[in-house]
């Protein structure tokens, strides 16, 4: 669609980071790369090696979305790598900014003390095609101070509300270190609070710690 930076702006900031299939065996479905690198590979990937800008995100008990804006700016370099932007497009920086701009209103993370687990709850932008999330978990240990080294986080857990039919229900799911992923069974689509309640039972049972007064 554009044939270099120096080419005009495009007609909308979702272009060419959102686009309906033509082809294959989503065709007529909606894409939003962007979306699901985010959900799917960015932020598990930092959590279980442990990246600073994201561990020094979830420390505050409540964040904004802006907090988050190194992770998206990472699934920019992670959708481009892997080709996964409308095919024949080229980036643009303005264009980059503004979309992602445009999500960081409808993100923001609160986080709960769960034994021995710090859970914070990501609300993610409202899902808009099967396999994008309501929500995200993404807890950790209280004691899991190690470096960022490349080494990875064995008892980081990572968990996704997955649209199934954008309608009534959705899937809990799990991702590993090796980004595989556990379907966890259908629920209806639930609110933040009873999301964090149902990640809260694959833990063993304890007390919730929530903000400080």
């Amino acid at each position: 669609m554009f044939a270099s930076e120096s080419s005009s702006q495009p007609e909308s900031i979702t272009e060419p980071y959102e686009w309906i299939r033509d082809t294959g065996p989503l065709a007529g479905s909606l894409a939003r790369p962007l979306v699901y690198a985010f959900e799917h590979i960015t932020l598990p990937d930092a959590l279980f090696t442990r990246h600073p800008e994201l561990i020094s995100a979830l420390i505050p008990y409540e964040q904004s979305g802006m907090a988050f804006l190194h992770m998206w700016s990472k699934s920019f370099g992670v959708c481009q790598s892997h080709g996964m932007f409308k095919p024949g497009s080229a980036s643009h920086t303005r264009s980059e900014i503004a979309y992602i701009r445009s999500m960081l209103g409808s993100v923001s993370c609160r986080k709960v003390i769960y034994g021995e687990f710090a859970i914070s709850v990501l609300r993610t932008p409202q899902p808009r095609v099967g396999g994008e999330t309501y929500y995200v978990a993404l807890c950790r240990r209280l004691d899991d101070n190690a470096a960022y080294d490349g080494t990875l986080s064995p008892s980081s857990r990572y968990f996704t509300f997955e649209a199934f039919d954008l309608k009534e229900h959705a899937y809990l799911c799990e991702w590993d270190h090796a980004r595989t992923h556990s379907n966890m069974g259908m629920f209806p689509i639930l609110s933040e609070q009873e999301f964090l309640e149902l990640v809260c039972s694959r833990f063993p049972s304890c007390n919730m710690t929530k903000k400080p007064p």
